[in-house]
């Protein structure tokens, strides 16, 4: 076994033994936001916002900003109203991809005394059966849950699509 793949072990086996540590009760309800107002990231990037002025200064960041990709004079789309006295929102962003196909999804959020948990699985596809088109994609989920205070830790699994099999591959 190569080094990235003792790292990726250790990484599943981490975000299996915090997954099991939590108990029903700990696990958070969460509200999927669609994304129509997200811009776009070329690395991945994870945020948790807490307040619109919050949610407003990262819509302007760099990271958001790529209008190299955006037709000229297209009008930015308003960002949702939040009402951040009773939400936080979470924010995963997978970067760029060169292909269609690709995905992000939130699976699970749970609450454990030192911090709130997400996890996030980035699906890629794989082989050739897959029907993908050859142009830039920005997968990004977004999902509202409970006012928090509390860290925000965002554990990030991989999974692949066999298409010819219709299966999702952990990886």
């Amino acid at each position: 076994m190569d080094v990235r793949g003792i790292f990726r072990a250790v990484t599943f086996c981490g975000i299996v033994c915090a997954s099991m540590a939590a108990s029903a009760s700990n696990f958070m309800d969460f509200q999927v936001i669609h994304p129509s107002f997200v811009g776009f990231s070329k690395t991945p990037a994870y945020f948790a916002i807490r307040s619109r002025d919050e949610l407003e200064t990262w819509a302007k960041q760099p990271l958001n900003d790529d209008v190299s990709q955006m037709p000229r004079g297209a009008p930015r789309l308003p960002l949702p109203h939040i009402d951040f006295d009773h939400f936080t929102l979470l924010i995963a962003n997978a970067g760029t991809k060169g292909s269609s196909g690709f995905s992000v999804a939130f699976t699970s959020v749970f609450s454990l005394p030192s911090a709130i948990y997400a996890n996030v699985v980035e699906i890629a596809p794989t082989g050739t059966t897959c029907a993908i088109m050859s142009i830039e994609t920005h997968p990004v989920a977004l999902v509202l849950i409970p006012k928090t205070d509390q860290p925000i830790q965002f554990n990030v699994s991989t999974a692949r699509t066999d298409c010819a099999e219709d299966r999702i591959i952990k990886v």
